[in-house]
């Protein structure tokens, strides 16, 4: 089967703009990635008493340090 040259170029492009929205994707969930492991890393800080709930942080924030 023979494909014509601007079937090839068609396909070229759309395997480019595929490519690049993939890289895209993968930076995103990479980026969420980060972002959750320190939501986990914040909320197991607060769990064990290392930080203020956030609900009560206006109130920690204008107390002095020990």
């Amino acid at each position: 089967m023979t494909m014509h040259p601007d079937d090839l170029l068609s396909l070229h492009a759309e395997s480019r703009a595929l490519l690049a929205q993939s890289r895209r994707l993968r930076s995103l969930s990479e980026q969420f990635r980060i972002e959750a492991a320190e939501l986990r890393a914040r909320s197991r800080a607060v769990r064990s008493g290392h930080l203020p709930r956030p609900d009560h942080a206006s109130s920690y924030q204008s107390s002095p340090s020990p």
